[in-house]
């Protein structure tokens, strides 16, 4: 008789589903805009970061393309991997200058933003349950999780736990 061991995975998904937390992917046919083409319906964007509408702005696509034309598609890793793209440095003197501030560093999301900035304000001393409201991002409160001693060594960061 032969069991199937992976049979709880399926059971998993099955609770998911049944209790609506079964995550799908849409997908989007169309640019980046107010309204979108998702799975061949029409639909109204609420969800999207392209706040001002540049996603398809035309002198953003134009600088786009020149940057490919130049850099490539992309760093290839992480900036402390594989180096800082000229591109970055230049983003990084202007939005110094713009806010009028000594430097900025960019980050290319809201949770590596939170990785870096939250153990940096909190201290050694951070605790390890996150404070503050229930609402607050995930990714603030897996900052506050996060352990301090990853952030002062050259250790690799610790997966989270289950």
């Amino acid at each position: 008789m032969t069991t199937d061991k992976l049979a709880f995975i399926d059971q998993d998904i099955a609770n998911l589903k049944e209790q609506g937390l079964f995550l799908t992917f849409r997908t989007v046919q169309s640019a980046q805009g107010p309204w979108l083409t998702v799975d061949g319906k029409r639909v109204l964007n609420f969800c999207s970061n392209n706040y001002l509408g540049l996603a398809d702005h035309p002198r953003v696509k134009e600088a786009a393309k020149k940057a490919i034309d130049e850099f490539g598609v992309g760093p290839t890793s992480a900036r402390q991997i594989s180096g800082t793209l000229a591109l970055h440095v230049e983003l990084e003197k202007r939005l110094a200058a713009f806010k009028g501030v000594e430097d900025a560093i960019y980050v290319q999301s809201g949770f590596c933003a939170n990785q870096a900035v939250i153990p940096a304000l909190v201290g050694k001393e951070m605790s390890s349950s996150p404070t503050g409201s229930t609402m607050a991002r995930s990714s603030m409160a897996a900052a506050c999780r996060a352990p301090r001693s990853w952030c002062t060594s050259t250790a690799t960061p610790p997966m989270p736990s289950a």
